[in-house]
């Protein structure tokens, strides 16, 4: 059986993946985003968060009105292209964790990196 955990559920191009409770911090409108020259084509761009510009990841080539912000070793980071199927805990759901850690991997991967204003 699988235990219970609080996040939130999304679909990516149709599949299901999940976000840690401890991850989420945001889910927010699609802001403007500036796009970044040189950046790899999942780099969607940067836009203001708060106070702060933050980096922004196209999980899909799907448009979306909303921006996930999560949070991976202390760096705010913005994911659209993915649908919220729903928040809360959840049980006996199996959809696989999203990889945070990779994802923010590649915000600090390639020539391209640390453009963004971090």
């Amino acid at each position: 059986m699988t235990p219970s955990r609080g996040g939130m559920l999304i679909r990516i191009d149709g599949a299901p993946h999940f976000i840690d409770s401890s991850d989420a911090v945001a889910i927010e409108h699609a802001p403007r985003i500036e796009r970044v020259p040189g950046a790899p084509s999942e780099i969607a761009g940067i836009t203001a968060y708060r106070g702060e510009i933050i980096p922004v990841i196209a999980l899909s080539n799907s448009s979306t009105r909303v921006m996930i912000v999560v949070k991976h070793a202390g760096e705010l980071v913005g994911l659209v292209g993915a649908e919220i199927v729903g928040t809360g805990i959840f049980a006996g759901e199996n959809a696989p964790a999203l990889d945070i850690a990779a994802l923010h991997a590649r915000v600090h991967g390639g020539a391209w990196a640390g453009r963004w204003g971090s």
